[in-house]
Parts: C-alpha cells; structure tokens; sequence
C-alpha cells in the first residue's frame, strides 16, 4: 500500500479479539495505584512469526498527555508536556517531555529509559509530588493514538495529536487505520496567545480526510519493498531495547508529516518509536503519485510461512508510478466566459523534482564504490555549477 493512494480491503475476522481502541487507564493525581511486577517483562523485541502481533508489542501506539505548571504572583504559567507511551499490551513505557517556557523555540527531551508500568506510575508520582505547590500534575489528553507532529503557524508551537481513528484494512497482520478526529495543543503560554487571523485559520485545518497509518506495517512504500528488503538483525533492533527495526526506512517522498516530525526528532533512527508516517493522497509538487493495489485470499492473514518470514505466496500487488509534468495545479476562475487564459509556467518545481532525483541516484552510487575503495581513496562528492562558477 504505497504513499498515494489506499485501496480499502475486506477485514477478515481475526482469531482473537483485539480491542484497537481501548484507552489507556487514566492517571489519577494523588491516588495512583500499581500492581507489582514480580519479574521483567517480556522482551518488546521478542521474535516471533505472527508479525503484526510482534510489532504491536514493540511499538508505542496508546498516548496520554500531562502538563505542569508554576506559581506566579499574576497568573499561572505552563512549564512542560508530558508524554507517556505505551505498547498495546502495556508491557513498555516510554516519555517525552516538551519544555513549554519558549514557546517560539521547539523543546523536545526524549527519555531512551524502556520503563515497566510500576516504574513509569513512579514517575509520574514523583513529578507530582515536585509540582505539588502549584497544582501537580495535571492530565490534559486521556487517550490519543499517535503524533502527527509539531507545527508553528505566526506565534507558538503546536502539537498535533491523533485522538480517534477506525480500521480500514487488515493486511498480513497488520492493521491500516484512517484519522478520524485530531487535536491540535499549543504548547505556548494559552493566556498570551494572539487570536489573530492568520493563526486561527491555520489552527482550523481539517486533518481528518484522506489521511492513513499503520502502527507496524510501512505503507509509505510499496510491498514488493516491503516483502524483500533485509530482515532486521539483532544489532539493527538495539539488541532488544524495544526500538523498531533500524528506523524503519519510510520513504519521504510519501510521508506526509516528515516536515512535522523532523523539527522535534533530528534521529529519526534512534526516536523512531515516537515517529508515526501519515500518508494521504498527495506527492510531491511534480505529480508523482504512486498507486498500488494489493490483492490476497480472504483465509490469508500473515505475510510469513511456517518455513520462512515473508514466504506467504499468495500476496500480490499491482503499482501503477505516475510523475509526468511537475506543475502546481489550481482553480483559476469560476468564470464560465470562453476566455481561457494561459497559467504562467515556472520551470522551477522541474528543475527542484528533477535535480532532487538525481542526487539521490548520484548520492547512492558514489556510497556504494565508497564500500570497495581504501581508507583515504574514497571518492568525495562536491557540489559545484561550472556553468555559474565561469561566469
């Protein structure tokens, strides 16, 4: 299911039932309440052939968001987010914290601790007690699905969260799902927020048409990649630390909130348990769509065999690449006259799309000679206009 388009497919009725909404239990200031854990959890990285139950034991995909605050002698001033993630079986716990005393510069902390549920209530009681003077902790979103990312419009950040999505597709295992409902948190001072316009339109975009995720399944590109690329090895997954295999490599031509992510996590290798791919029905400016649909038996539930991973033949897809003419398109006119007047044609977006392809493609070939020469010999890419330089 590649980045353009998604073709909806009938959801078998799995084996077991498996609630894909059921919210996180909520936080309580004050009366937190944990079972003991007589021994360590299972290992999120554990391997497994069911491949969609593995990946939803390694991945985060239930979010809840808590805020602190202090004290002044005027008024009450927001100091930090907190994220707390966690994995579908609850075994995992992970923390952002977001620092929201510059609300025009982003702050985002990731904590790499892997916590178990007794630890991270921990936590949570120990920022309570150290914010108890001026007012605790305070829970601000119960249950959201996933991050779509950070974004500043004319004042303060904002943060994009994913409070209610729906299944749309069951492939291999894993589960395609649709936004439903978002929500978009400033992470400024709401009190010094200036309601201008601009702003308030910006706020008001809609993101809940058209736009698609998987938690375990990498829809940004298409599944003969998916099916043959290299199966992670055990110093590719962090040796069982609970990150995803390498980072999955999503493909950013399709991603669509790459833009949005990339200002809070600079290592999309070593964060990418908080990175979530979006895609919807847009590409690049150059028309480059990617249509693919994917056909399968109805009985037919993973993508791996008893003898092999990604072994199951009776998955197959059908991928139709379009990218002819790289032109902004838009509506000039409601007029219905006979006049039809000429759009101004740029060759700029041309000359980006094509210039952006190639160095990918020259980028690649000079790292893979790079493999086979010596130390000190390896070919070095400088970039330089002949033509501008003789000028």
């Amino acid at each position: 299911m590649s980045s353009a388009s998604i073709e909806t497919l009938p959801i078998p009725t799995p084996n077991k039932r498996v609630d894909v909404d059921a919210p996180p239990p909520p936080y309580t200031p004050g009366k937190i309440r944990a079972k003991s854990v007589k021994s360590p959890p299972p290992s999120i990285m554990e391997e497994s052939l069911d491949d969609g139950d593995l990946q939803q034991q390694r991945v985060l995909n239930k979010f809840t968001l808590y805020e602190t605050k202090t004290v002044g002698l005027k008024h009450r001033s927001y100091t930090r987010y907190y994220i707390v993630g966690s994995n579908q079986s609850d075994t995992g716990f992970r923390v952002l914290k977001i620092d929201r005393t510059s609300p025009k510069e982003l702050s985002v902390i990731v904590d790499d601790t892997l916590y178990t549920k007794q630890e991270v209530v921990e936590l949570l009681r120990m920022i309570e007690y150290g914010n108890v003077s001026s007012g605790g902790l305070n829970q601000v979103v119960t249950a959201a699905w996933g991050i779509i990312g950070f974004i500043r419009f004319t004042e303060t950040y904002y943060i994009s969260l994913i409070t209610k999505k729906s299944v749309v597709a069951l492939i291999g295992g894993h589960y395609i799902y649709h936004i439903d409902e978002t929500e978009l948190l400033p992470i400024g001072q709401p009190s010094k927020l200036e309601k201008n316009s601009e702003e308030a339109r910006y706020v008001n975009v809609d993101l809940t048409k058209n736009f698609y995720f998987s938690y375990t399944y990498d829809i940004t590109h298409t599944l003969q990649h998916n099916m043959t690329r290299p199966l992670p090895t055990a110093e590719d997954s962090g040796s069982g630390d609970g990150s995803r295999d390498s980072g999955m490599p999503y493909n950013e031509m399709f991603m669509w909130n790459h833009y949005l992510l990339k200002n809070a996590f600079t290592n999309f290798k070593n964060e990418s348990d908080w990175i979530l791919p979006i895609i919807s029905g847009f590409g690049y400016v150059a028309n480059d769509v990617e249509t693919e649909q994917i056909v399968s038996e109805m009985s037919t539930t993973s993508f791996h065999t008893q003898d092999r991973l990604f072994g199951n033949p009776r998955y197959t897809s059908y991928v139709q690449h379009r990218g002819s003419i790289p032109l902004n398109w838009s509506q000039w006119s409601q007029d219905n006259s006979t006049m039809s007047p000429k759009p101004p044609i740029s060759r700029t977006s041309l000359a980006f799309h094509v210039s952006s392809i190639l160095l990918g493609e020259l980028s690649g070939a000079i790292d893979y000679l790079n493999q086979f020469l010596p130390e000190g010999k390896s070919i070095e890419y400088i970039a330089w206009d002949m033509s501008r330089a003789s000028k």
